[in-house]
């Protein structure tokens, strides 16, 4: 491999996880346009109780969430193998998620298997199945009463976030965009 082509993969590879982490973003802030960001618009997904189209999961993905207080989703372990314009990912998560008021919380563990495509020059998911590891619920005791935690600014799902503040002090004009 030639240094052209391992600067190709290295940027090709980026990219791709790049829309991993932009799933991320959509799940955990409910952004509708960070989710739309990580899939093709033609793309499907197998995800538990749903499986079809991607027009259709990101509204029903962004409903079944709105009653969480806390969603986090954190990406492990890729591994991407590249075959032209066609990529597979395997990408272990772990999530937590807590609904608002609930003295419950579960971690769940995975992995998203995904077929990516570079389609006009850009890399997006095709297909993605997920496939549980493992899960676990505890009890949700309140948060930590650690004091210098408590000048911490504290996350929130939708626009209110500080992300999306910071994020339209650098380019003007942009928005949170919700389904």
């Amino acid at each position: 491999m030639d240094e052209m082509q391992r600067l190709r993969r290295a940027a090709d590879m980026q990219e791709i996880r790049d829309c991993l982490m932009h799933y991320c973003r959509g799940i955990d802030r409910g952004d509708g346009e960070a989710l739309r960001r990580a899939y093709h618009t033609d793309a499907t997904e197998d995800h538990g109780p749903f499986s079809g189209k991607v027009a259709d999961f990101i509204p029903f993905v962004l409903d079944v969430l709105k009653n969480v207080e806390v969603c986090l989703h954190m990406i492990q372990n890729v591994l991407i193998e590249i075959a032209g314009d066609v990529a597979v990912s395997e990408a272990y998560f772990i999530a937590i998620q807590r609904e608002r008021g609930a003295d419950v919380e579960d971690c769940i563990s995975g992995r998203y298997l995904d077929r990516f495509e570079r389609r006009n020059g850009a890399w997006r998911i095709a297909h993605r199945v997920v496939v549980l590891d493992w899960s676990r619920r505890q009890n949700y005791e309140g948060p930590s009463p650690y004091e210098p935690l408590a000048a911490f600014p504290v996350s929130t799902r939708g626009p209110e976030d500080l992300l999306y503040r910071i994020r339209a002090s650098v380019v003007p004009g942009m928005k949170f965009r919700p389904d």
